[in-house]
């Protein structure tokens, strides 16, 4: 490790210690250094040549004012510096004392704990009934059961031979999030407003994929509604055709087909026709209620609707529909193969929580 490069404070002190043992005098040393010659007698009576570690900006935080930062904000959801500011600013003790402590204050204490140098956004579940629960972890075991989690290369190619399928709705304007999008600038005037209309056009999407493609993506008339009857004659084709397509599906007798409990997806005759073609359908009586998180493909509609919105935005709902097709098929088959075999890690978390 190289030596710390010496202050010039440091170097005539250690100068005039260098010259001293040479035999100069105090008054001959103070020449030479151009300091004053009680300087030199200060510096040769002290043993160490390097600076004193200086004490700094004395701290506003007092004990008292650290274990109420930490009681209102150690592991609390929505705690906030300016909040615990406001608290401790409004107490008796701050009051009567005239005193006053900032949220930068409070800020640069947490940067000196242990537990207040990250901060993490509090995440939100579903509250589900018993029977959610309990459908949940029958659906863990019938996975499980059926070799998907074994890890192995079986259990691989049954992640790979499964059609994730579901519908979702896109807005022709994005609706922005006021606690992501920031616009960093020194005068608030100049932040621009995100125009977007009370009621904005959305258009509503269906489609599946597995690790190797997607399937076409279906575009719901905009005055229709997905009954069995639409559901059977305009989208379970595609489903089933892409379940025939031997590029999508190599080994047949390993397909799965997946859907949601919907009703107007899983009427008998529907159910009949998947159980007919498909050799493993995880439908209503699989398939657990309230469930988005084991399914791949939410994530994938959220991978989609980020590309849709960065420029050039659309403004019709024709340009909508043309740049959400564009974007579906120019997914990439690493992205769908990592989603396919998310599944295991989706059911070990679910198993947890």
């Amino acid at each position: 490790m190289a030596p710390r490069k010496l202050s010039t404070r440091e170097s005539k002190r250690a100068q005039m210690k260098t010259l001293k043992k040479l035999g100069y005098s105090n008054l001959q040393i103070s020449r030479i250094v151009k300091v004053h010659r009680n300087t030199v007698a200060n510096v040769l009576n002290r043993t160490a040549i390097f600076d004193k570690r200086r004490s700094g900006r004395p701290s506003k935080c007092s004990p008292r004012t650290k274990r109420v930062i930490k009681s209102e904000m150690k592991e609390k959801v929505g705690a906030s510096t300016r909040k615990t500011a406001r608290i401790l600013n409004s107490s008796e003790s701050y009051e009567a004392r005239g005193k006053k402590i900032s949220p930068e204050a409070v800020r640069r204490h947490l940067k000196k704990t242990d537990w207040g140098k990250k901060n993490y956004k509090a995440s939100t579940r579903t509250l589900l009934s018993a029977k959610n629960i309990q459908d949940r972890l029958n659906y863990g075991t019938i996975v499980e059961n059926s070799g998907f989690l074994s890890g192995d290369r079986i259990a691989t190619e049954l992640l790979d031979h499964i059609l994730w399928t579901d519908e979702t709705m896109i807005s022709l304007h994005q609706k922005r999030n006021s606690q992501t999008c920031r616009y960093y600038t020194a005068e608030r005037s100049k932040v621009p407003a995100t125009l977007v209309p009370k009621f904005s056009l959305k258009v509503m999407f269906a489609g599946g994929f597995c690790a190797r493609s997607v399937t076409p993506l279906h575009v719901v008339d905009s005055k229709a509604t997905v009954n069995t009857k639409y559901y059977r004659e305009r989208i379970m084709p595609i489903y089933l055709n892409s379940l025939e397509d031997t590029s999508l599906f190599p080994l047949m007798r390993k397909r799965t087909f997946m859907q949601d409990g919907a009703p107007a997806r899983n009427t008998k005759e529907n159910m009949t026709i998947f159980e007919e073609k498909v050799p493993r359908v995880w439908a209503k009586e699989v398939w657990p209620g309230n469930s988005p998180d084991l399914n791949p493909i939410e994530n994938l509609w959220s991978i989609l609707k980020e590309s849709v919105y960065k420029e050039p935005l659309p403004h019709t709902r024709d340009e909508l529909i043309q740049k959400v097709q564009n974007c579906w098929n120019n997914l990439g088959q690493d992205l769908l193969q990592k989603l396919s075999r998310s599944l295991p890690g989706r059911i070990k978390s679910m198993r947890v929580a």
